[in-house]
């Protein structure tokens, strides 16, 4: 079975095998993410030092933050397309309802709008 890229874009459905393709690659996605996010959680920043040193560890401890919530952000968007391939409403625009190019789908699987769409 070959890529996303393989769906015919004026034909929507896809089969039982492109399904579980999509499937198996938001999984990993998902699951790539989760330990990221694990990752970020365990480095705890040295608060001892000078004000310098604080400084670091209160910025560090800022972008540790910024990251989990990014890896958050991004294991919602997965599990929100995975839901999508269930409805049958995957790789159709969430905004113009028009199908969303294959390639697209293919780069980022967990897109639900067209390129045109914001």
């Amino acid at each position: 079975m070959g890529n996303i890229a393989d769906m015919d874009p004026v034909d929507e459905t896809l089969s039982p095998e492109q399904r579980e393709r999509i499937r198996g690659l938001l999984m990993r996605a998902a699951e790539q993410a989760r330990e990221r996010e694990g990752e970020l959680g365990v480095h705890e920043p040295s608060w001892c030092g000078d004000v310098v040193d604080q400084t670091e560890a209160a910025t560090e401890l800022q972008l540790q933050a910024m990251l989990t919530e990014s890896e958050r952000r991004s294991i919602e968007r997965i599990e929100h397309a995975m839901r999508r391939l269930d409805d049958g409403s995957y790789g159709r625009c969430e905004h113009c309802q028009q199908p969303i190019d294959p390639r697209r789908l293919d780069v980022a699987p967990w897109a639900t709008t067209c390129v045109g769409c914001p």
